[in-house]
């Protein structure tokens, strides 16, 4: 008589907030749907599926009917309806109020939905810190989900996960089960013989034991070539047949149900960590390299089986990596505590929607890179932000991202400028507050792991290929676009003072060498002014908001400025330029600016990033100059932004 296995599956479907409509359907069209109709096909195959509250509500809007199908499956007892934070956060990147009521959210939305209450959570992207199970349990929660590599980081290999574990903090205990990487990588890629024989394998090895694989939805379908696998060649289909056919030994089963059913194994402290992957992604590119490098010399020295022990940095490295998802999670943090003390739900919705993990990190997926994602969650701190300060504003200084120095946040009824004196009095965050756009959220061009793949095919006989193999290119536009990187953020009114005479080539050469802190600054009502030196090079600043937002230079000596302004839009803009005025249109929106710049351009900026089709020119936004000559017998520089009815 073969041994008996339990199997538990948990499919994570999430689409992030502002993602565009076409994407919604092409992975509706691709996994979503096809995943769901595989389901009724097969009713006695039982699994977990989780649905992040972004494409809850997408769905419900375009698509209501598939969600009533799902409903029919819950109810049948086929699906058992999993829950998390409702618009998918990485949990310890957000205040615990948050944490806590973004759980709820979730739980009260999939009850009254489905009939039913969730029991288990899903946690996005599996990042993990000691401080969760207590907003777990306050949420409403019995269980969560994690990678077995979190249990292999201290000392429970992946062979010897046969249920699930205990754990708390501070009093709150949750059950944790651990997620097979094995399967994760099995699934839908190996022969379906083969993934059997695996569990046929481990059922003799460990009899009525438990295997968990939670994995994400859209990879049956959505990534790159798993379409025609999983469905034209039928890879689900077969497999479901299988587990049916083998239904006398091999069970699938809810986790909820499990939890419920069986003790723990024990007790367990798991450390702050993510999936395998995301670790390495978090570390700088340098270090990327070296972690592979052990991996390399572990399999070489035929010690590939303790592998799981290198681990690399934890998510929040990424704040650190990327400063612009620092100030977005920073700026976030501090509206959802300023929408409490309000008792504004509005502003407190709108900073939830900003807190979806997409464009904080990046790894294989886009991620931060992408442009429409970091415009929805940056427009969504503006929106909050007009609702909780509507007009003109005391200067609100503090050290807003964090960086061991103060910034002044100036407001006026159209306007909201975040201006760092220790960088020159560069503007970080610019908002329209009646459109409710952040147009300052373009990410640095910096390196990546990956890029050497690119560099190394510029070598004689390289080919492209990267620390894992074999690098797909989804443009080849990359393969000669330069690969020059910023030396710091790309903001707004970044200075760069050079002699007089200076030429567009001459800043080039010299853009973001001379980011000086201000001597002496103060900030009142709507204006900040600032004195600052340039190397020898002295000029002062004024920034000023009203209906326009306006920043002024005069200088002391005679100097060429280049006042750089690297923006972002909701859409790609166009541009209309004259002497003296340069229109953008995006959308119904019309910005102008306004200059007596004796030189203007602009340029628009792409990165070399990765996605999952491979690597492609991704667009970050625009970078506009002006440049003019300074002097004390010269006139000030004057540039003026502000939005214009559409002609």
């Amino acid at each position: 008589m073969t041994a008996k296995l339990s199997l538990g599956l948990v499919f994570h479907q999430h689409q992030p907030v502002g993602n565009f409509d076409f994407v919604f359907e092409e992975l509706l069209e691709k996994s979503y749907e096809p995943l769901l109709a595989c389901l009724e096909r097969h009713p006695s195959v039982r699994v977990g599926l989780h649905y992040s509250g972004s494409l809850i509500d997408w769905l419900a809007i375009f698509h209501p009917e598939y969600l009533d199908r799902v409903a029919t499956l819950v109810k049948s007892g086929q699906v058992e309806i999993v829950g998390g934070a409702y618009y998918e956060p990485i949990l310890p990147s957000i205040i615990e109020e948050d944490r806590i009521g973004q759980l709820a959210k979730m739980r009260d939305e999939l009850a009254g939905r489905f009939g039913v209450a969730p029991t288990g959570a899903w946690l996005a992207e599996r990042v993990w810190e000691p401080q969760i199970p207590s907003c777990l349990e306050e949420g409403g929660y019995r269980w969560t989900l994690v990678d077995d590599v979190h249990f292999g980081a201290t000392g429970i290999p992946s062979n010897d996960l046969r249920g699930w574990y205990l754990t708390e903090s501070e009093g709150h205990a949750i059950g944790v089960f651990g997620s097979s990487t094995q399967l994760r990588y099995s699934i839908p890629w190996k022969p379906v013989p083969e993934v059997i024989e695996s569990f046929r394998a481990r059922a003799a090895a460990e009899p009525g034991s438990l295997i968990v694989m939670g994995d994400d939805g859209e990879k049956f379908g959505g990534w790159p070539t798993t379409y025609e696998l999983c469905w034209e060649q039928g890879w689900v289909d077969s497999f479901f047949e299988a587990l049916e056919r083998e239904a006398s030994w091999l069970h699938t089963v809810h986790l909820g149900e499990w939890r419920q059913a069986h003790e723990a194994e024990g007790l367990v402290y798991l450390p702050t960590m993510s999936y395998m992957e995301m670790g390495e992604w978090a570390l700088p590119p340098d270090a990327q390299h070296d972690l592979e490098r052990a991996r390399t010399l572990l399999k070489q020295g035929s010690a590939a089986e303790i592998e799981w022990l290198l681990r690399g940095a934890h998510w929040r490295n990424f704040l650190v990596r990327y400063p612009e998802a620092n100030l977005l999670q920073k700026r976030a943090m501090e509206l959802s505590r300023q929408a409490r003390e309000h008792h504004h739900s509005e502003a407190l919705d709108h900073v939830w929607q900003a807190e979806c993990n997409c464009p904080y990190w990046h790894g294989v997926f886009g991620g931060v890179y992408l442009e429409n994602i970091r415009h929805a969650n940056f427009g969504h701190l503006a929106k909050a932000d007009a609702a909780l300060f509507a007009g003109p504003q005391p200067p609100e200084v503090r050290d807003w991202d964090f960086d061991g120095h103060d910034e002044a946040g100036l407001r006026s009824d159209g306007h909201f400028a975040l201006i760092a004196p220790h960088h020159g009095g560069e503007i970080l965050q610019w908002d329209l507050r009646h459109v409710g756009w952040n147009m300052t959220h373009v990410v640095a061009l910096r390196p990546e792991a990956y890029h050497a793949a690119l560099e190394d095919s510029l070598k004689p006989g390289g080919g492209i290929h990267n620390i894992h193999g074999e690098t797909r290119i989804k443009d080849p536009r990359v393969l000669t676009y330069p690969l020059h990187y910023d030396r710091g953020m790309r903001v707004a009114a970044q200075d760069t003072v050079l002699p007089p005479g200076a030429t567009r080539e001459d800043y080039l050469q010299h853009r973001g060498t001379q980011s000086a802190a201000a001597d002496e600054w103060s900030a009142d009502g709507q204006l900040a002014t600032l004195s600052i030196d340039a190397a020898g090079l002295p000029y002062q600043k004024r920034i000023t908001v009203g209906d326009a937002l306006k920043v002024t230079y005069a200088g002391a000596k005679d100097a060429r400025l280049f006042s750089e302004w690297n923006l972002s839009f909701p859409q790609a803009p166009t541009f209309e330029q004259s002497p003296g005025r340069l229109l953008m249109t995006a959308g119904d929106v019309t910005l102008e600016a306004t200059h007596n710049a004796e030189d203007a351009w602009f340029d628009e900026v792409f990165s070399i990033s990765n996605t999952e089709a491979g690597l492609e020119l991704a667009p970050q936004g625009w970078c506009i100059v002006f440049a003019g000559e300074l002097g004390p017998n010269r006139l000030s520089l004057n540039i003026s932004w502000e939005t214009v009815p559409r002609r």
